[in-house]
Formats: structure tokens, sequence, C-alpha cells
């Protein structure tokens, strides 16, 4: 088998290990669907067989949001600041449509294993699941990107004082 062979069924392996139905879309893409309240999602699993062996693996995962053109600016401010807090990929806004899509792509001439596989689809899932419920903030409750990013900031901050207190 080739790399991009490989690589699609080791994704096809790890979607099937979560349990999770998906779509061959094409030679080159899955389609997988699963709903986290308050939003859906699809996500996007495409292998490009770039050239002699090495492949371009990206994740995109869409949630089922349109955001309002007044909320916009606002979502791309939180969006930009939540980008610097991820090792991996990017959060991205359509700005003629408002859809929002975080992305997370490598590139490989390795074969990667069914665990590789899954780590990109739950690092994805791990994201949106902590992102949306502040994206959903401004979308919905008009909060400004800087209240939102606050608060996200401040829900993914651990007190080291009480790791210590605990420790002793």
């Amino acid at each position: 088998m080739t790399v991009a062979a490989d690589a699609r069924a080791a994704f096809i392996d790890a979607l099937e290990m979560r349990d999770v139905r998906y779509t061959e879309v094409d030679d080159e893409t899955l389609r997988v669907g699963w709903s986290a309240a308050p939003v859906d999602f699809r996500q996007y699993v495409n292998i490009e067989e770039l050239h002699d062996g090495v492949v371009r693996i990206a994740v995109h995962l869409v949630p089922a949001l349109a955001v309002p053109p007044s909320k916009r600016d606002a979502t791309v401010l939180f969006m930009n600041r939540v980008n610097w807090d991820i090792a991996l990929g990017n959060w991205e806004l359509d700005e003629s449509d408002g859809q929002v899509m975080l992305r997370l792509s490598f590139i490989t001439d390795r074969v990667i294993s069914a665990a590789v596989a899954d780590y990109y689809l739950g690092i994805s899932q791990t994201h949106c699941g902590r992102m949306m419920p502040y994206l959903m903030r401004i979308v919905n409750d008009g909060f400004s990107a800087e209240e939102a990013y606050l608060d996200y900031e401040a829900d993914l901050t651990i007190d080291a004082g009480d790791d210590d207190e605990q420790g002793e």
C-alpha cells in the first residue's frame, strides 16, 4: 500500500474504534458528523498524496454555525487569541458566510497508526469543545472578544497554589 492508502486506513480504523459513522466522499476525503450541544459538527479528513510517498493530512472541523455579520469582528479577535493558545491547528472565519472552521494539517512520508489518526481526530474535537461555549457567548449573548477570552482563559488556567496545597 502507499502512504496515502495507509493513512486512510488508519483514519478509518480510528473512526471505527470510536464507533463513529463516516462517509467516504471520494478517494481523498472522509466525512464525519457528530453533535455536542449546542452545535452540530462536520469533520473532514483529507489525505492528499503530494509526490513520491509524501502526503498532506488535513483534519477540518466545521461547526454548524454561521456567525452573523455584526459578530464577525469580535469572533475573529477571539479566535486569534485562542489560536495563540493552541499548539496544533488554527481557527478561521470565512468572512463571506460567517462559517467557522478549525484546521489541523501535517505533511508526512511515514506510515501513521490508528492511534496517531485518533489523536488528530480527538485533538480537533477537544479544541472545539473548549472553544465553542465562549464563541457562543459572543454570538448569542453579546460578549465582547475580550470578555469571552478572559472567561476562556480563566476556565483553562490551573491555580498552581491550589495544587501545592492539595499535595501537602
